[in-house]
Formats: structure tokens, C-alpha cells, sequence
């Protein structure tokens, strides 16, 4: 004789997904940080104003020193003497070195918070 088991499965997908998104905006912090620190060593740095302009915002990084858009785009040689890597298109530069650590990082700091809060 067969014996059969029912299972009734109910999943609080309001609740996962509070879970999962409250853990967006830590996760956005932590991609701008490393972002920010990733792009360093490729950015210009002449007086550095530049560098000190950079800022991490709220799912943005920019750099805000007058010069930034005209450095980024330019074409010209930068001196290395401070920054060895320094270049235009530093987020370009910084994204083909450092993209895989930016989705572990942003991927850590996602699924820590969905630890949160829960049992076990």
C-alpha cells in the first residue's frame, strides 16, 4: 500500500520581498564606496583637486572639480608621477579591472541583509 503526503507550502513573498529590498540602500553604499576607491588610482592628479573631488553619493559617484568632465573625456597623456594608472575614462578603466569585486561586494552586502532579522 502507497501512502501519499500532502504538503501545503506558503511563502510570505510580501515579507521576502521587505527583506530584499531593505537591503538596497546598503548594498547601493557599499557599490558607490568601492566604486569610488576603485577609480582612484586612475584618476588624474596634477594638485590633487581633482582626486579630493571625487564623492559617492546615493546610487551616483561623481567627481565635481571644475576640470573633471574636461579630464575624463580628454584624450591627451596624464602624468603618472602620483597616479601611475592615471587616465581619462578612469570609471571605464577601474570597471574592466574591478567589476567582479563590485557585484561580490554589492552581492555580500544583499544577502547579509536578508540575514536580518530571522532565525537560525
Amino acid at each position: 500500500m502507497r501512502s501519499m503526503l500532502k504538503v501545503d507550502v506558503k511563502i510570505d513573498t510580501a515579507g521576502l520581498t521587505r527583506k530584499i529590498l531593505s537591503g538596497v540602500p546598503q548594498a547601493s553604499r557599499v557599490l558607490t564606496q568601492a566604486v569610488l576607491a576603485s577609480c582612484e588610482p586612475y584618476v588624474p592628479y596634477n594638485t590633487g583637486a581633482l582626486c579630493r573631488s571625487g564623492m559617492a553619493g546615493d546610487g551616483f559617484v561623481t567627481w565635481t572639480a571644475s576640470h573633471a568632465a574636461r579630464c575624463y573625456y580628454s584624450r591627451r597623456p596624464f602624468r603618472k608621477e602620483k597616479h601611475p594608472q592615471a587616465c581619462g575614462q578612469w570609471f571605464e578603466a577601474a570597471k574592466a579591472v574591478s567589476l567582479a569585486d563590485w557585484q561580490q561586494k554589492t552581492a555580500k552586502a544583499l544577502a547579509g541583509a536578508g540575514k536580518e532579522g530571522t532565525d537560525g
